[in-house]
């Protein structure tokens, strides 16, 4: 009996602590980079998120789609040889 009475709180609390780790806040980000002045899409930008230390390249259509651990408030880009 009292055997029944530890285990069912660990099971409680395992429970607990692998349904909270998936409610970690996940957000997904996609979007294209493109020239303001000419509209041509920048192809193979680097594109980070500093707080997450999370970043991705975009594709031959300036297109990129990143899932983040956690929320942000700004980008960086960077494409080599670009000036702004």
């Amino acid at each position: 009996m009292t055997q029944k009475k530890i285990t069912l709180p660990i099971l409680m609390l395992s429970s607990l602590l692998l349904f909270s780790s998936g409610m970690m806040a996940q957000v997904y980000v996609k979007g294209r980079v493109i020239d303001a002045e000419t509209k041509e899409p920048l192809a193979f930008a680097n594109i980070s998120a500093p707080e997450t230390q999370q970043g991705i390249m975009t594709d031959i259509d300036g297109k990129f789609s990143l899932t983040l651990n956690g929320r942000v408030d700004s980008f960086l880009v960077t494409y080599v040889g670009y000036h702004w």
